[in-house]
Parts: C-alpha cells; sequence; structure tokens
C-alpha cells in the first residue's frame, strides 16, 4: 500500500514560507491571494494488505516519527497498489480520517 501524507502548519502557527509566496503572488497581480500555506508530501509504501492495520500503522507512523502534533496538522490517503505495478499517474484518492489532530 501506498501512504501518502499531506501536512502543513496547524491554524495560529507562524508560516514565513507561506507567507513569503502569499506576497510574491500579490506582487505578480494575484491580488485574490487571502493565504497560503506550505507544507510536506511525504510518501510511504508500506506491505500490507488489511485496510484497518494499514490504518493503524499509518496513525503510529505519524505521532512517532512524521508529524509534529504541537505545531503540524496532517491528513493521508491510502492508495492500494503494488510496488512493483505502481506509476505516478495511478493513485486513488482514498482519503481516510484518523480521529486524532486536526483534519486539513
Amino acid at each position: 500500500m501506498l501512504i501518502k501524507f499531506y501536512i502543513k502548519p496547524k491554524k495560529g502557527v507562524l508560516d514565513p514560507q507561506g507567507r513569503a509566496v502569499a506576497e510574491n503572488l500579490r506582487s505578480l497581480g494575484f491580488n485574490t491571494v487571502q493565504d497560503v500555506k506550505v507544507g510536506k508530501y511525504i510518501e510511504v509504501y508500506i506491505d500490507e494488505t488489511d485496510k484497518e492495520k494499514a490504518v493503524e500503522i499509518v496513525k503510529n507512523m505519524a505521532k512517532k516519527a512524521i508529524v509534529n502534533e504541537i505545531i503540524e496538522d496532517f491528513e493521508f490517503e491510502i492508495v492500494e497498489v503494488n510496488i512493483n505495478e505502481y506509476e505516478i499517474t495511478k493513485g486513488l484518492n482514498l482519503k481516510q480520517d484518523i480521529g486524532f489532530g486536526s483534519k486539513i
């Protein structure tokens, strides 16, 4: 399975990169830009076929290694793929609510 993590700063946390991108976009004439959040996108491939077990693995990964829950929010997708056959264009959009933290 492929796990796609989408991570961004929590609301209220300073995001200097987001602010710089927003200011740059406005300077280029995109005056409707209100705010920008710059985050991270991480792909993790796991050897698991049971979706419920995969969700538990993802929660543990997020808490222990991938997400700083103090300053970051995240959500993830689980994509059922054979790692040997995976191509960038084959992703399925199977967003999962993880049950803790804030959803992006």
